[in-house]
């Protein structure tokens, strides 16, 4: 992991031209659940550069695939302080080198752009750090994966650390765009939002989180993107998202990895299917086309059960606009027409199944 400590004497953090190694520690918070520990073997300090770095051994737990780790950064030098600019918090995800899972670690530099109750204008300028994984148990019926991503904003003249947390996966629909590019959307439920700034107190809890990742080959290849949101659903609360216009951004440093059954992400499956690891979303799928759109969306519905479903489609603020009752697996919708420009969002529910996928009105 690497910590950048910036600044000069009046500035936010201290001169730093004195420091050694030895003023800092590094530390984790509790790991990962798929991970069973961290052993933090060392660090270095450049003075020149600002840059400390440490290595880390992260054990993973039996049969799993992945997991993000928390480091975090204290001074331990009295002379000092880390002021408000100076980040003490830093995600890094390990993942082994396995088929059929969606995992992801890095950070985006926020704009004005980003959305919610904690987004906007405060936003400018400060990280966004991001890590997760998403993956379908062995016998492909059930998800299971974690989400953990920090964020940051000035409140009153001070910096506030935001975090969100969960590990109950919900979704997971995989696409293949190209030879060499993927498109993940999933989501996670039961998330919560905690402000890591002093009292590391609970902001909102049983919050979805809904992410859109692009996976544009191997550093180097292409530039990975990444849109989220924290939504707070029944409450008709949007808390967080990366972007107000719904739309993915450029990973500022990072790496996003599709792996598909039998195929690396940035690789085409040697079988010709799109992912067929997560036969049971692909049983069990909405597309929208065009999407975004100036006029109106064609909601393609398909499944392998012959029960009626149900289509309902709602604002960013969780406000129920239409409703699509008795609609037959396999069949094409259309909505949309006099909808207003924005962000919307449809769920197709069948049974105990549901998806969930996000609509731009141009």
């Amino acid at each position: 992991m690497k910590f950048k400590i910036v600044g000069t004497q009046g500035a936010n953090c201290n001169d730093i031209s004195a420091l050694t190694a030895n003023d800092f520690t590094i530390g984790n918070n509790a790991p990962d659940p798929n991970s069973t520990g961290v052993i933090i073997s060392g660090k270095a300090y450049n003075e020149l550069t600002g840059e400390l770095t440490g290595q880390a051994e992260v054990k993973l737990s039996s049969n799993v695939y992945s997991a993000t780790v928390e480091f975090t950064l204290a001074l331990n030098n009295s002379n000092y302080v880390l002021g408000a600019g100076c980040s003490g918090n830093a995600l890094v995800t390990i993942s082994t080198k396995v088929d059929g899972f969606v995992t992801g670690g890095g950070f985006i530099l926020q704009d004005a752009a980003t959305g919610g109750l904690k987004g906007g204008a405060s936003n400018l300028g400060y990280k966004n750090n991001f890590g997760f994984n998403i993956k379908y148990n062995k016998s492909g019926k059930n998800l299971q994966g974690n989400w953990n991503t920090i964020f940051r904003r000035i409140e009153g003249g001070v910096v506030h650390t935001y975090q969100v947390k969960s590990s109950q996966a919900s979704t997971l629909v995989v696409t293949q765009i190209s030879a060499t590019s993927y498109r993940a959307d999933f989501t996670f439920t039961g998330g919560n939002l905690k402000d890591l700034t002093s009292s590391n107190s609970t902001i909102a809890s049983n919050l979805t989180i809904n992410v859109t990742v692009f996976d544009n080959g191997e550093p180097g290849g292409g530039i990975d993107r990444i849109f989220y949101e924290v939504r707070e659903v029944g409450a008709n609360k949007l808390w967080y998202a990366t972007a107000s216009n719904g739309l993915p951004v450029d990973l500022t440093k990072g790496n996003i990895q599709v792996h598909v059954l039998g195929a690396k992400a940035g690789q085409r499956s040697t079988n010709g299917t799109v992912d067929a690891s997560l036969t049971q979303v692909q049983k069990f799928n909405l597309k929208a086309l065009p999407n975004p759109t100036t006029s109106y969306f064609k909601l393609q519905v398909t499944s392998d059960n012959t029960d009626k479903m149900q289509l309902r489609v709602m604002d960013i603020l969780g406000r129920n606009i239409e409703t699509v009752n008795n609609v037959a697996p396999n069949t094409t919708i259309q909505v949309g027409d006099a909808y207003k420009p924005g962000i919307y969002f449809v769920e197709l529910i069948q049974g105990g199944k549901k998806q969930q996928m996000k609509l731009v009105k141009l």
